[in-house]
């Protein structure tokens, strides 16, 4: 926050407005959001590595940072990739989005919660 108005767009801008906070994605207290999208798409393991800090943990929850979801135009989850996914170069994400996109010119109106991709 202290660098906004010297750093883009600068010019002494200073936000009115909440930039980001923490939510929960996961337990209890866990946002609406992630309920929707992890009820739409699998996990992408079944695997718990690390012990969870929330309650209550299921196999849906996730895993770690940077796990990805894949939104459709109409907001519903297609996809969710894993952590160790790389979005600039991972073919099977752009091979994903490009059949999206695809559907999306020729008028299909694709279903949510297709797969995940780990």
């Amino acid at each position: 926050m202290n660098r906004i108005p010297y750093v883009r767009p600068g010019n002494g801008f200073v936000p009115n407005f909440p930039l980001t906070w923490k939510i929960d994605v996961n337990g209890k207290k866990q946002h609406p959001m992630f309920t929707y999208l992890k009820s739409l798409c699998p996990a992408t393991t079944r695997r718990i590595v690390t012990p969870a800090f929330y309650s209550p943990v299921f196999m849906e929850d996730i895993r770690w940072n940077y796990e990805k979801f894949l939104i459709g135009p109409d907001g519903s989850p297609i996809y969710r990739y894993s952590p160790d996914i790389e979005p600039a170069t991972d073919a099977q994400m752009h091979a994903d989005i490009g059949a999206e996109l695809a559907k999306m010119k020729s008028g299909h109106n694709p279903g949510a919660g297709q797969g995940f991709v780990g």
